[in-house]
């Protein structure tokens, strides 16, 4: 039998072969990516100034808010400007229904809401007590009434970049004696920022009375004197 004979150059080929493979996996190991990785942080506080209310009309100019008090204006959700105590002047008893026009000429609402990505949205409403003749003894002592905020008009304030606006205004508020109305309601990701509702008369400017702001009472109901009531504005947060 003979004997198979293995010659050199075989054997030389298939070492470099091998040696070749094995180099290549070297190198391809050696050019794999490396990644390492560092931080970036940023923090941030709660917001607790209070925003300067702004002018409806024209919001780069803070001379001239309207006819409103300043408001409490402290935390991230805050009433920052609310409308002046108005008047419905002097009528005649025993006239009927009758409604009459407030003396504010450019009265207005204004918010804030600072809360970021923790607010859930915010409600706006004003409720209305009875009117009290603090002179009267019993007849004619208390009555009901009715006032009306038309055309509202939602403007924005200085807010940078621009914030998505609240969803639900009503255009009308029609607020009764012992009950709550709805003026504006934001959902989650709205109303961040300053917002503001005005009921400017129509010629503001030279207007003496709002017609846009109007008080409907039944004049049978009263005796002479002077009647008051409360309005008061509320912002609370949602959902409650």
């Amino acid at each position: 039998m003979k004997k198979k004979i293995i010659k050199p150059l075989a054997v030389m080929m298939a070492t470099s072969m091998l040696l070749a493979g094995t180099m290549s996996i070297f190198a391809e190991e050696g050019n794999a990516p490396k990644s390492e990785t560092s931080k970036a942080s940023v923090s941030f506080t709660i917001d607790n100034e209070p925003t300067d209310p702004v002018n409806p009309i024209d919001p780069t100019d803070p001379t001239d808010p309207g006819d409103i008090e300043n408001g409490n204006g402290e935390g991230p959700l805050a009433i920052t400007a609310y409308p002046k105590a108005m008047n419905f002047g002097g009528h005649k008893v025993g006239k009927g229904t009758q409604k009459f026009e407030s003396d504010l000429v450019k009265p207005n609402i204004q918010v804030q809401d600072k809360r970021g990505a923790a607010s859930d949205g915010w409600n706006l409403s004003v409720a209305l007590s009875d009117f009290t003749n603090n002179e009267a003894v019993d007849a004619g002592k208390t009555t009901k009434g009715i006032i009306t905020f038309n055309n509202t008009t939602m403007f924005e304030g200085n807010n940078k970049p621009s914030q998505k606006e609240p969803s639900n205004v009503n255009t009308k508020v029609v607020v009764e004696s012992g009950k709550t109305t709805q003026i504006a309601s934001a959902s989650k990701g709205e109303g961040l920022g300053l917002w503001g509702f005005h009921w400017y008369a129509p010629n503001y400017k030279t207007d003496q009375t709002n017609s846009n702001v109007t008080l409907e009472m039944d004049t049978n109901t009263v005796v002479s004197g002077a009647y008051s009531a409360d309005l008061e504005w509320t912002l609370s947060a949602t959902p409650q």
